[in-house]
């Protein structure tokens, strides 16, 4: 078993990417809260790179419109923190553009990207977590 252990950058680069976005985030009387749904895909993210491989994890979050944005919260925060290897969208999908590395640099991507979901993960601890009531079978 991996553990990961928190990157104080990252983390403070996902607390500031949380602070500023509104598709995750939910303001409401001044108060941000999360979607509960939202904990759980970054929770499930780590445990689906490792039975799915990078490829299909992408291909799978990126084909559900709340857990894209899930993915796109990653690539940003990847992009910022590795601003030198951006990862941009080929047909509005990040797995198009991962398709086309070598082996070496999907490696590299996938261990990132994990570190980023660590980071986001934890970073989601700041806000007050809210209950899904729309029922939405996904």
């Amino acid at each position: 078993m991996i553990i990961k252990k928190p990157n104080n950058k990252h983390l403070e680069t996902a607390i500031d990417f949380l602070d500023n976005d509104n598709t995750i985030v939910v303001t409401k009387n001044r108060s941000k809260s999360i979607d509960s749904t939202y904990k759980s895909y970054i929770s499930s993210f780590g445990g689906a790179i490792i039975q799915s491989g990078l490829m299909g994890t992408l291909m799978t979050f990126e084909a559900n419109d709340k857990k894209k944005k899930i993915i796109h919260a990653l690539f940003q925060l990847y992009n910022t923190n590795f601003p030198n290897d951006k990862i941009n969208q080929i047909n509005r999908e990040y797995f198009r553009t991962v398709k086309t590395k070598n082996e070496n640099e999907k490696k590299e991507i996938k261990n990132r990207l994990i570190d980023m979901a660590v980071a986001l993960k934890l970073a989601m601890r700041c806000y007050e977590t809210k209950e899904d009531n729309s029922n939405n079978n996904e």
